[in-house]
C-alpha cells in the first residue's frame, strides 16, 4: 500500500518528462493501492491548479486519516516538528503511525528526518526521481 504526498500525486503533470513517464507508471501498475490524505490531495489540488483536473484525478485514490479523531495526535507532531512540518505533512506521518504497511511516495526531504511512533521509527519511503 502506497501513501501519495502532493508531490506524487501532482507528478503525473510534471514538466520534467522523466518524472511525468516515472509517475505515469507508477499509477498504472499501482492502481488500487493509492492513499492519501485530504491535506495532501488539497495541497496537490492547488498545485494542479484546474479544478477539472483535479476532478479527474479524484478517483485514483483512497483517503485516509480522520481529522477530528486525530487532533491531538496531529497537534503534537506539528509542534514536536515546528517549524517545519505543514499541516499535510503531518496528516501523512500520523497516516503512517496508524498504518505502518503504507510505504510514502514523496520527493520532500523532510521525512527523511520525520519519524513516527513517537520519534522511534524512520518513515518508508519511495522516492520520486
Amino acid at each position: 500500500m502506497f501513501l501519495a504526498d502532493a508531490s506524487f500525486i501532482v507528478s503525473p503533470f510534471a514538466q520534467t518528462p522523466a518524472r511525468r513517464k516515472w509517475a505515469q507508471n507508477f499509477l498504472a501498475r499501482h492502481k488500487g493501492q493509492l492513499w492519501t490524505t485530504a491535506a495532501a490531495f488539497t495541497e496537490a489540488g492547488h498545485l494542479i491548479g484546474d479544478a477539472a483536473v483535479t476532478a479527474q484525478i479524484l478517483p485514483d485514490y483512497h483517503f485516509f486519516l480522520d481529522v477530528e479523531t486525530e487532533k491531538g495526535a496531529l497537534a503534537a507532531l506539528l509542534q514536536k516538528y515546528a517549524p517545519e512540518m505543514d499541516f499535510a505533512d503531518a496528516t501523512l506521518v500520523r497516516a503512517g503511525e496508524l498504518c505502518p504497511a503504507f510505504k510514502l511516495l514523496t520527493d520532500d526531504g523532510h521525512f527523511e528526518w520525520y519519524r513516527r511512533q513517537s520519534g522511534r521509527e524512520t518513515i518508508p519511503v519511495i522516492w520520486i526521481p
